[in-house]
């Protein structure tokens, strides 16, 4: 049986969260003493969330550096779960899976070691999780819209000459009124 070794970073970073204590306060511990975090380190309350985010990146590319040497990529979970919200849960899924040599499988909610996959340490070391590009905003259909610009266009086509069933738009016009929604004339598509 192995031993558990209690100076990972993760798991100082949990014991912290447990405690209530600040992360920076414990970043002279596990993190480079070089960072700026580790050099404006004290035992207060929590502060703020950046000052969580620079250790917890850190943490992130030690974990990194963890999965390179062992392939044990266990801490990563940790990792999330320590993420104060759900966006930032999803930026550091998204993190590892592009700088190491894991993959987070989104159906089943769960990572995988890939072993033709390198991982990109001076990437991810000057990408915190943070930074990555939010996905698009979805724009909403809006169905009303969409549909007397088709029967503008079908109208349109139907005057150039085309075989469009009159019936059938007089219909659908008839239930876009019934609902309230008015055809306006449109020139450009």
């Amino acid at each position: 049986m192995t031993r558990l070794n209690h100076s990972r970073p993760i798991l100082k970073l949990l014991s912290a969260k447990k405690r209530g204590l600040a992360i920076s306060g414990l970043a002279k511990k596990y993190v480079s003493t070089a960072s700026k975090a580790a050099t404006t380190a004290s035992k207060k309350p929590r502060q703020t969330a950046g000052d969580d985010r620079e250790i917890m990146h850190e943490v992130a590319v030690a974990i990194l550096d963890h999965i390179d040497r062992c392939g044990d990529y266990t801490d990563v979970n940790k990792l999330i779960e320590f993420a104060r919200n759900e966006p930032e849960r999803d930026a550091i899924r998204e993190w590892f899976s592009r700088y190491s040599k894991i993959e987070f499988n989104g159906t089943g909610q769960k990572f995988s070691f890939v072993r033709t996959k390198l991982s990109d340490r001076t990437s991810a070391a000057a990408n915190p999780f943070w930074t990555l590009k939010e996905p698009p905003k979805r724009r909403p259909l809006r169905f009303a819209d969409q549909l007397v610009r088709l029967v503008a266009k079908a109208r349109q086509q139907q005057e150039a000459g085309d075989s469009t069933d009159d019936a059938l738009l007089n219909d659908i016009e008839d239930v876009m009124h019934n609902h309230g929604i008015h055809l306006f004339k449109q020139t450009t598509f």
